[in-house]
């Protein structure tokens, strides 16, 4: 996680933040199906690697974009903190609560659809190009 958000910029001059977060996207969702419905832990692990190299770049990609955006950058900023920072809050606690109810293993597997919600929302970067 950390080499791939050291090698950001480079990634990004030399793909485009389209591109890049797209594939993070990908490599995030693959990752989350891969760990929550391994039956090993070494396959875990893996989608662990995946999941997390997804993520590394995403969240200052998108602080990023939401500078860029029309309006204010600072509120524009704030906003997507505060819903990261929402998401950070709650997040573990319904994953908790959801593996109660229909074990952990669905639980993780819900976040595969929210997941895949940054693929399909990837498209905006277009607009701060």
């Amino acid at each position: 996680k950390t080499v791939t958000r050291f090698s950001g910029d480079m990634l990004l001059e030399r793909f485009g933040s389209l591109m890049v977060a797209r594939v993070s996207s990908v490599s995030a969702t693959f990752g989350i199906a891969l760990f929550s419905l391994s039956h090993t832990v070494p396959v875990a692990f893996l989608g662990a690697l995946f999941s997390g190299l997804g993520v590394a770049i995403f969240y200052p990609l998108v602080m990023s974009a939401a500078a860029k955006r029309p309006g204010d950058p600072e509120d524009n900023v704030a906003a997507m903190s505060l819903f990261a920072f929402t998401s950070i809050m709650v997040a573990p606690p319904a994953i908790g609560f959801l593996a109660d109810a229909i074990s952990l293993r669905w639980a993780l597997a819900l976040l595969i659809p929210i997941s895949l919600t940054a693929l399909l929302l990837s498209g905006e970067l277009k607009k701060d190009a």
